[in-house]
């Protein structure tokens, strides 16, 4: 289960849908500069942009959810000037 509250951070990139949660584990770490057995959502949206795999560690191992649209596509939001997209609540 995904904890309530957690921080959100999205890949502003698309990536290979076909990538499992190690290499993704390291695409945080190398594009996003941060740990991803940390208590965060790291959220990833395929090239085609109907593909979404979504990254969180709850404390005993790697959870990775994937979510393909039947039709459609996910949006990526814009980088801000500090390099981190803005958040929604």
């Amino acid at each position: 289960m995904i904890a309530h509250g957690l921080p959100i951070y999205v890949a502003l990139e698309p990536v290979d849908m076909r990538l499992g949660s190690e290499r993704l584990g390291a695409m945080v770490r190398e594009r996003m500069r941060m740990e991803p057995r940390s208590r965060a959502l790291f959220v990833f949206v395929g090239k085609r942009g109907h593909s979404l795999k979504a990254l969180t560690w709850d404390g005993t191992g790697t959870i990775v959810v994937h979510k393909k649209l039947d039709s459609g596509r996910f949006e990526l939001p814009r980088a801000t000037g500090s390099g981190r997209a803005p958040r929604s609540r």
